[in-house]
């Protein structure tokens, strides 16, 4: 019974689950609250033992649903065995619901990841070719101007020779 001592469990919420199990209006006296989460504890703590038992028997440490409820038939409480497997079945689809919406979240990220990357690599690649456009553009200029300045230097020194040389043939 030292064990019945040693689990306390919380005034609030044995209070809350006492007040949601009966009807509005409905008093409690604090002996009754007490004497209710004594009762609980005494159940927890043998449901605990069975359940503990079933996974031994099993060969397992680790205590699963339905070793508590092998645990709920040998205590007798057959009417709460529906109830709790309900219960497990709502924790498991709020689970797998959770894990899928992650494994969504997941993926969204690793689709908004590649989206980025592509989408700067493709920015990249527009920086690096109009760079290459105006260097080429550059490089053309300048190739025209290399082109173009010794060509006309060349035609304007032609035309002062040709210049020249006419004064010079019409001073004669």
């Amino acid at each position: 019974m030292d064990a019945v001592e040693d689990l306390k469990l919380p005034h609030s919420i044995v209070a809350r689950l006492i007040k949601d199990a009966l009807p509005p209006g409905v008093i409690v006296a604090k002996e009754a609250r007490i004497a209710i989460a004594r009762a609980a504890a005494v159940f927890i703590l043998h449901a605990s033992m069975y359940a503990q038992e079933s996974a031994a028997t099993n060969n397992r440490k680790t205590i699963t649903a339905m070793d508590v409820l092998h645990a709920v038939r040998a205590l007798e409480c057959e009417e709460i065995e529906q109830p709790i497997r309900e219960a497990v079945e709502l924790w498991k689809n709020s689970r797998q619901q959770k894990l899928e919406k992650k494994r969504a979240e997941r993926a969204n990220k690793a689709n908004e990841m590649l989206h980025n990357s592509i989408n700067s690599a493709m920015k990249e690649t527009e920086q690096s070719t109009s760079q290459r456009d105006v260097a080429g553009s550059d490089n053309v200029e300048l190739a025209t101007t290399m082109l173009d300045g010794p060509a006309s230097s060349s035609k304007d020194h032609l035309n002062e020779d040709a210049d020249q040389l006419s004064s010079e043939s019409s001073q004669m």
